[in-house]
């Protein structure tokens, strides 16, 4: 469930059952609601797809224990795609921008620059978002905390964006969030060079070929770690106390 319906969303569950609830976006600004759904229902075990998160909660509700599960992906609906050089897209921002990096980008001639432009999605469907991100050479992602700063504080936390990245064999360009880093043991971002952001991107690309063993290997490790079965099993150990399991 999400942060800001957790309240909705657990009935009619919690009058037949013991809620254990796995949310995600759990921003600052959701946190009353976890914790007043969490102080009605004696929740003794919630998961949160934020370590942050789970540490701010754990300050106040002391008989809750926050477990931290990061977000799962169903990489078999992902596409491979050819290697880097054969790819028509050189670089693709989906969604949220960080907006001192997107403005110096978007300065930049000769590139297919694909990008959100007046509210409208780069890709009409889920069908043709897998097929352009497995058409991408680069995909530029931050973590949330660096482009809604308003919405997030300062919650850094791994998101979807990072594996379908990964499981498309698509170079990404911004930062990896230190949840990333540490669940997979390396960091599989190119990080930004700031202050020389257009002449780093079009190195990058005029040298793309020599990123292909990075993708190959970031494609291999999200196939491992990125399953919501991953996280499942994660999950079923933490609860195998429990009568209902």
């Amino acid at each position: 469930m999400g942060g800001g319906t957790c309240l909705d969303d657990v009935f009619p569950f919690c009058y037949k059952y013991n809620i254990i609830p796995y949310i995600w976006d759990c921003w600052p600004n959701t946190w009353k609601n976890v914790l007043q759904m969490v102080r009605i229902l004696h929740i003794e075990k919630c998961f949160i797809s934020s370590s942050l998160v789970c540490n701010e909660l754990s300050r106040e509700m002391l008989n809750t224990q926050f477990v931290f599960v990061p977000e799962g992906i169903n990489p078999w609906v992902y596409q491979k795609g050819d290697i880097l050089m054969n790819r028509e897209i050189d670089v693709l921002e989906l969604g949220r921008k960080n907006s001192l990096y997107h403005d110096q980008i978007i300065k930049m001639d000769g590139i297919k620059f694909l990008y959100n432009r007046n509210n409208q999605y780069v890709f009409p469907s889920f069908s043709a978002l897998v097929s352009g991100l497995s058409n991408s050479k680069i995909v530029i992602c931050f973590p949330r905390c660096d482009t809604h700063q308003n919405m997030t504080g300062k919650i850094e936390t791994l998101t979807q964006r990072y594996w379908e990245c990964m499981l498309s064999r698509c170079l990404i360009v911004g930062r990896a969030p230190f949840e990333l880093i540490n669940l997979i043991g390396y960091n599989p971002v190119i990080e930004v060079e700031w202050g020389n952001e257009g002449e780093q991107l079009l190195r990058i690309l005029n040298n793309i070929e020599i990123y292909q063993d990075m993708v190959d290997r970031n494609y291999s490790v999200a196939l491992k770690f990125s399953s919501w079965a991953y996280r499942v099993n994660d999950m079923m150990k933490e609860l195998s106390y429990f009568k209902v399991i």
